[in-house]
């Protein structure tokens, strides 16, 4: 609440701004008195939310219209929702990536009013040190094991992501159910009230370069007098026609890496079925029933729809 001697200065400066920051709203409960946050509008002269928190289930010991758990000392609470280590360096350069393109800006306002805690997480800050018994090293190792040899980032529950840090992980872990209804395979909320976006830039500066260094050997490969037979070019051609082919062909790191985010964000944020396993229609019972088939990784509907997102959004925002 603005201090009464002040408030008139700052209104003939076109002061929209108050506690935290955050812009007023003196429509609807009179000067100085509410504050938009974003997610919710705050009262202050209640010192609560107007509206219920999204995220009360993870206070259950808190009222739901409370402001930082009535501890705003001690706790912050930014925008009335949350991103679970919105200060962590890696969680800003992810915003600064989303907020680069209008869909992607859409996409962040979604996984901030999500009713889930997402957290951002470089797997390169985990440094495996000296010492194959302790946690980050079990972390290292657990995640290669988890995924591919390149393995560039995934989406996963609060429960597989603690188990990364075990020497028991395991990474057919029950955090998803079929559902009879649609045929696809949903979350268990209880292991996603809180979800983890991990990303290995180090693994994506691997692929990249291997891949990379693949398309120059297919185009150093043959003799110019070959290379010019294959491409139907003239000899004169071939140096310039090679380079071009090196250059159209080849991946960019940035670009790849805010791919890789973007679609882990979009996972989170925007599907909540995925099609695992294929399903079978039983004409009696009218439900659907999982055939325990897994559906290959790059024929998944969730999966296609989250890459053509993702690469669209990474080239607009390379582009600003």
């Amino acid at each position: 609440m603005l201090i009464s001697e002040r408030s008139e200065t700052f209104a003939a400066n076109g002061y929209r701004y108050g506690f935290n920051g955050k812009e007023q709203d003196n429509e609807v409960s009179g000067e100085g008195n509410s504050y938009d946050f974003g997610a919710r509008i705050y009262d202050s002269r209640l010192g609560r939310w107007m509206s219920v928190d999204a995220l009360w289930r993870l206070y259950p010991s808190h009222s739901p219209f409370n402001f930082a758990i009535n501890s705003p000392i001690s706790v912050i609470d930014i925008d009335g929702n949350i991103i679970g280590n919105p200060r962590n360096a890696f969680t800003k350069e992810q915003k600064r990536i989303y907020k680069s393109t209008n869909a992607g800006k859409k996409l962040w306002r979604k996984m901030v009013w999500s009713p889930k805690v997402i957290s951002f997480h470089n797997v390169d800050d985990y440094n495996m040190g000296s010492d194959p018994k302790a946690p980050n090293w079990r972390f290292q190792e657990n995640w290669e094991a988890s995924g591919d040899s390149y393995h560039a980032g995934r989406s996963m529950s609060n429960k597989e992501f603690k188990l990364l840090f075990s020497s028991n992980y395991d990474s057919n872990i029950e955090d998803m159910k079929f559902d009879s209804k649609t045929g696809k395979s949903k979350n268990i909320k209880r292991f996603w009230i809180k979800t983890h976006i991990v990303i290995s830039k180090r693994a994506i500066e691997m692929a990249v370069f291997e891949y990379n260094d693949e398309i120059m050997f297919k185009a150093e490969d043959l003799y110019d007098e070959q290379y010019a037979e294959v491409m139907g070019i003239t000899l004169e051609e071939t140096e310039e026609n090679k380079q071009d082919f090196i250059k159209n062909n080849s991946l960019n790191e940035e670009l790849e890496y805010r791919k890789t985010s973007l679609e882990e964000g979009y996972h989170t944020a925007s599907q909540n079925r995925y099609d695992l396993y294929k399903p079978t229609f039983n004409e009696e019972t009218g439900k659907y029933e999982s055939t325990g088939e897994v559906i290959p990784y790059e024929k998944r509907e969730a999966e296609i729809e989250a890459k053509e997102f993702a690469h669209e959004e990474a080239i607009k925002s390379m582009s600003k």
